[in-house]
């Protein structure tokens, strides 16, 4: 199967990870090259750039029973760099791979 074509959308967002400071061309190249391989290849990059652990700490609430919380895992998203990874949010993860 060819590979899928989707447009490039550039991250406007601001957010904690400070996404929107990222290099346009880099940001671009990577998009391009992630459409570029085929869905398997597409399947290993991704799970190479997201990181799920369980959750560190719970909140006692007076409320709540901690055993009813449905929130198990927190999720991180990286951008491969010249420097290692750099975490970004989920929004601008999205938005740069032009996943939905």
């Amino acid at each position: 199967m060819p590979p899928k074509s989707v447009t490039f959308k550039l991250v406007t967002s601001k957010c904690k990870y400070n996404c929107h400071d990222l290099v346009e061309n880099e940001v671009r190249k990577l998009h391009t090259d992630f459409w570029k391989q085929s869905e398997d290849v597409q399947g290993n990059f991704l799970f190479g750039l997201i990181n799920i652990v369980r959750i560190k700490q719970r909140r006692q609430r007076t409320t709540d029973v901690p055993a009813l919380s449905r929130r198990q895992i927190s999720v991180t998203y990286y951008f491969p760099s010249t420097n290692g990874h750099i975490q970004v949010c989920a929004k601008s993860f999205r938005d740069t791979l032009g996943l939905s």
